[in-house]
C-alpha cells in the first residue's frame, strides 16, 4: 500500500471515527435512535466474553454525573434449538462434500518400462521355479525307477 492511497483511506477513516463520535455525543441521540433489528446470519459463531473497564477518571465523572449513558449489560448466552442446531450440522457436512471429475492417470513410458520389466522378471523366476521343481521330481522318479531294477 503507498501513501496515495493510505493517505485518503486514513483521513476518510479519521472522518467517519470524527462524524460517529459526534452524532453519538448528541444528547437524547440513544433514546430516539431506531432499535436495530438482529441481522439474519447463515452460519453460528461463537463470541467471546467482553469485558471492558474504564478509566479510573471516566469512571468517577460518570458516577458524579449519572450519566444515562452508561449501562451495565448482562452476559447473554445464546444456545440454539436442537432441530435448528441439527439443521446447520447438515448443511455445513452438505457444503464439505465435493463432487470431483473422473481423473484419469498415464504413467510416464519409463515408469512403464520399468513395471514390465519387473513383471517379467518375477514371471521368469516363477516359471524357473517350477520347471526346476518339475525336473527334481522327473529325476527323482528317474532315480527311484533305477534304483528298483
Amino acid at each position: 500500500m503507498n501513501t496515495n492511497t493510505l493517505l485518503p483511506l486514513a483521513a476518510a477513516s479519521l472522518f467517519a471515527l470524527c462524524a460517529g463520535s459526534m452524532l453519538l455525543s448528541r444528547p437524547g441521540a440513544l433514546e430516539s435512535a431506531p432499535v436495530a433489528q438482529a441481522s439474519q446470519s447463515a452460519h453460528v459463531v461463537d463470541l467471546p466474553t467482553v469485558s471492558v473497564r474504564p478509566d479510573p477518571a471516566d469512571l468517577a465523572y460518570f458516577n458524579a454525573t449519572r450519566s444515562a449513558r452508561v449501562v451495565d449489560l448482562p452476559a447473554v448466552k445464546v444456545t440454539p434449538d436442537l432441530g435448528d442446531l441439527a439443521y446447520y450440522q447438515a448443511s455445513r457436512g452438505a457444503e464439505r462434500v465435493v463432487t470431483l471429475a473422473a481423473v484419469t492417470v498415464r504413467p510416464a513410458a519409463e515408469d512403464v518400462a520399468y513395471y514390465v520389466s519387473h513383471q517379467a522378471g518375477q514371471v521368469a523366476a516363477v516359471q524357473a521355479q517350477q520347471v526346476n521343481t518339475q525336473l527334481a521330481t522327473q529325476a527323482a522318479s528317474l532315480v527311484s525307477g533305477a534304483a528298483a531294477r
